[in-house]
Protein backbone atom coordinates (compact mmCIF):
# COMPACT_ATOMS: atom_id res chain seq x y z
CA UNK A 1 0.00 0.00 0.00
CA UNK A 2 1.42 3.57 -0.99
CA UNK A 3 2.21 5.37 2.07
CA UNK A 4 -0.04 8.61 3.01
CA UNK A 5 0.70 11.47 4.72
CA UNK A 6 -1.30 10.76 8.15
CA UNK A 7 -2.93 14.66 7.67
CA UNK A 8 -4.64 12.56 4.95
CA UNK A 9 -5.67 9.82 6.54
CA UNK A 10 -7.11 10.66 10.17
CA UNK A 11 -10.41 12.66 9.63
CA UNK A 12 -9.54 15.87 12.30
CA UNK A 13 -11.67 16.18 15.06
CA UNK A 14 -13.48 13.24 14.62
CA UNK A 15 -12.95 10.01 16.56
CA UNK A 16 -11.33 7.47 14.27
CA UNK A 17 -9.77 3.82 15.06
CA UNK A 18 -6.58 2.62 13.87
CA UNK A 19 -4.41 -0.50 13.70
CA UNK A 20 -1.53 1.11 14.43
CA UNK A 21 2.27 -1.03 14.14
CA UNK A 22 6.33 -0.42 14.42
CA UNK A 23 8.83 -3.01 13.53
CA UNK A 24 12.76 -3.09 15.09
CA UNK A 25 15.08 -2.25 12.04
CA UNK A 26 18.39 -4.17 11.65
CA UNK A 27 17.39 -7.58 12.65
CA UNK A 28 16.64 -6.20 16.05
CA UNK A 29 14.78 -8.36 19.04
CA UNK A 30 12.13 -6.16 21.23
CA UNK A 31 11.21 -8.75 23.66
CA UNK A 32 12.35 -12.65 24.39
CA UNK A 33 14.96 -14.31 23.12
CA UNK A 34 16.46 -13.49 20.43
CA UNK A 35 16.75 -16.53 18.48
CA UNK A 36 20.52 -15.55 16.60
CA UNK A 37 21.94 -14.57 20.01
CA UNK A 38 20.39 -16.27 22.79
CA UNK A 39 20.56 -13.37 24.50
CA UNK A 40 17.19 -12.79 26.74
CA UNK A 41 15.05 -9.47 26.43
CA UNK A 42 11.64 -10.44 27.80
CA UNK A 43 12.09 -7.53 30.71
CA UNK A 44 11.56 -5.19 27.89
CA UNK A 45 8.26 -6.19 27.81
CA UNK A 46 7.01 -4.48 30.59
CA UNK A 47 8.53 -1.61 29.72
CA UNK A 48 6.95 -0.72 26.69
CA UNK A 49 3.28 -2.15 27.96
CA UNK A 50 3.79 0.75 30.45
CA UNK A 51 5.24 3.49 27.98
CA UNK A 52 2.26 2.27 25.88
CA UNK A 53 -0.24 2.66 28.90
CA UNK A 54 1.69 6.54 29.86
CA UNK A 55 1.82 8.04 26.09
CA UNK A 56 -2.24 6.39 25.89
CA UNK A 57 -3.20 8.39 29.14
CA UNK A 58 -1.36 11.78 28.30
CA UNK A 59 -2.73 12.24 24.67
CA UNK A 60 -6.35 11.65 23.45
CA UNK A 61 -6.32 7.79 22.57
CA UNK A 62 -7.64 4.91 23.52
CA UNK A 63 -5.60 1.49 23.33
CA UNK A 64 -8.11 -1.33 22.70
CA UNK A 65 -5.68 -3.75 21.70
CA UNK A 66 -1.84 -4.26 21.91
CA UNK A 67 0.72 -6.76 21.15
CA UNK A 68 4.39 -6.98 21.73
CA UNK A 69 5.81 -9.50 19.92
CA UNK A 70 9.44 -10.29 18.95
CA UNK A 71 10.63 -7.82 16.49
CA UNK A 72 7.28 -5.74 16.33
CA UNK A 73 4.11 -4.01 18.03
CA UNK A 74 0.59 -3.81 17.09
CA UNK A 75 -1.82 -1.67 18.57
CA UNK A 76 -5.25 -0.71 17.34
CA UNK A 77 -6.33 2.48 19.22
CA UNK A 78 -8.89 5.58 18.59
CA UNK A 79 -8.45 9.12 19.04
CA UNK A 80 -10.64 10.95 20.91
CA UNK A 81 -10.18 14.50 19.68
CA UNK A 82 -13.70 15.15 21.94
CA UNK A 83 -12.34 14.41 25.06
CA UNK A 84 -8.98 16.52 24.36
CA UNK A 85 -11.36 19.53 23.39
CA UNK A 86 -12.87 19.43 27.34
CA UNK A 87 -9.63 19.51 28.97
CA UNK A 88 -8.76 23.16 30.34
CA UNK A 89 -5.90 24.81 28.92
CA UNK A 90 -3.88 24.68 32.05
CA UNK A 91 -4.08 20.44 31.53
CA UNK A 92 -3.57 20.56 27.81
CA UNK A 93 -0.39 22.59 28.43
CA UNK A 94 0.48 20.29 31.01
CA UNK A 95 0.16 17.23 28.87
CA UNK A 96 2.68 18.50 25.77
CA UNK A 97 4.99 19.49 28.21
CA UNK A 98 5.02 15.94 29.46
CA UNK A 99 5.11 14.22 25.99
CA UNK A 100 7.55 16.70 24.85
CA UNK A 101 10.17 16.24 27.63
CA UNK A 102 9.69 12.48 28.49
CA UNK A 103 12.01 13.04 31.15
CA UNK A 104 12.09 9.81 33.53
CA UNK A 105 13.32 10.15 37.01
CA UNK A 106 14.89 7.01 38.98
CA UNK A 107 11.58 5.50 39.68
CA UNK A 108 10.45 5.62 36.13
CA UNK A 109 8.07 8.11 36.29
CA UNK A 110 6.97 10.95 34.21
CA UNK A 111 8.73 14.58 35.58
CA UNK A 112 5.91 16.82 35.69
CA UNK A 113 6.88 20.21 34.46
CA UNK A 114 7.75 23.25 36.24
CA UNK A 115 5.07 26.17 36.94
CA UNK A 116 7.41 28.72 34.90
CA UNK A 117 7.28 26.22 32.11
CA UNK A 118 3.59 26.04 31.98
CA UNK A 119 3.34 29.62 32.19
CA UNK A 120 5.30 30.41 29.77
CA UNK A 121 3.53 28.17 27.13
CA UNK A 122 0.00 29.49 28.38
CA UNK A 123 1.12 33.38 27.77
CA UNK A 124 1.90 32.62 23.98
CA UNK A 125 -0.90 33.58 21.68
CA UNK A 126 -2.76 30.70 19.88
CA UNK A 127 -0.41 28.32 21.83
CA UNK A 128 -3.20 26.82 23.40
CA UNK A 129 -5.00 26.64 20.70
CA UNK A 130 -2.21 24.69 18.45
CA UNK A 131 -1.02 22.02 21.41
CA UNK A 132 -4.98 21.03 21.63
CA UNK A 133 -4.64 20.13 18.17
CA UNK A 134 -1.50 17.93 18.73
CA UNK A 135 -2.55 16.31 21.90
CA UNK A 136 -6.24 15.23 20.65
CA UNK A 137 -4.42 13.98 17.53
CA UNK A 138 -1.64 12.21 18.25
CA UNK A 139 -1.33 10.80 14.55
CA UNK A 140 -2.52 14.36 13.20
CA UNK A 141 0.73 16.13 11.37
CA UNK A 142 1.21 19.99 12.85
CA UNK A 143 -0.13 22.63 10.38
CA UNK A 144 2.64 24.47 8.95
Amino acid sequence: MPARARRDVVPKGEVAVFHVWNRCVQAAYLCGVDPVTGIDYEHRRDWVEQMERILAGLFAVDVGFHAEMGNHIHLIVRTRPDVAQQWEDREVVRRWLVISKLKRNGADRIVEPSEAQMNRELKRPGRVAELRRRVGMVFQAPNP
